[in-house]
């Protein structure tokens, strides 16, 4: 029956035909522009490249499918679905990088790298000939690669040789991958030992 005073009638009849496919040009210049930031920025800075590469990729995965969720609503007319493709990318972007910005901040705040254990390196400076008290022992990423440690030893019998620091070093590295190394050596402590 008609009835045309009604305002949706005639009820709109879903379109049979399907777009053309813009989306794939546009994905392509996505990728070739994901391709040339990682190549000339990323690995130019002292980060792990494959990991924030891997972490754009996502992105550019997500804007690729904000483009398609927009390209739906054109087509549908389906008014919910960009604030819930919003979401749910908003969501994604959150989980997929919250791991990389909790190390960066934990790199941005010179705090001690996962894979040192503090104690294991006090515990090797204490037992080195002739320290008696580890103090003041600080240690530190300085990027991605690199870990930096300085320390003061108390030492009573006075001040080693070189070969004292050489062995100290290289214990270090080898145990730790420490490769910047301070020792200041002192013959009475004159401050109290941290961490005790």
């Amino acid at each position: 029956m008609d009835r045309p005073h009604d305002p949706v009638w005639p009820r709109r009849v879903p379109r049979t035909i399907t777009p053309p496919d813009w989306t794939e040009p546009f994905a392509r210049t996505i990728d070739a522009m994901k391709k040339y930031v990682v190549s000339n920025t990323l690995e130019r800075v002292d980060w792990n490249a494959e990991r924030v590469s891997g972490n754009l990729g996502e992105a550019v995965r997500k804007l690729k499918e904000v483009v398609g969720s927009g390209a739906l609503y054109l087509w549908t007319g389906w008014a919910w679905l960009d604030p819930l493709a919003s979401m749910a990318i908003a969501l994604a972007i959150i989980a997929g990088t919250w791991s990389l910005f909790r190390q960066s901040l934990h790199l941005l705040f010179d705090g001690v790298p996962d894979s040192v254990d503090l104690a294991a390196v006090r515990n090797l400076l204490q037992g080195l000939p002739g320290v008696s008290r580890v103090h003041d022992l600080h240690v530190w990423a300085m990027g991605t690669t690199e870990i930096a440690m300085t320390a003061h030893l108390v030492m009573p019998d006075g001040h080693p040789d070189d070969a004292f620091f050489v062995h100290a070093t290289e214990e270090l590295h080898h145990h730790f991958d420490i490769d910047h190394v301070t020792l200041q050596v002192v013959r009475v402590a004159f401050t109290e030992p941290c961490g005790d």
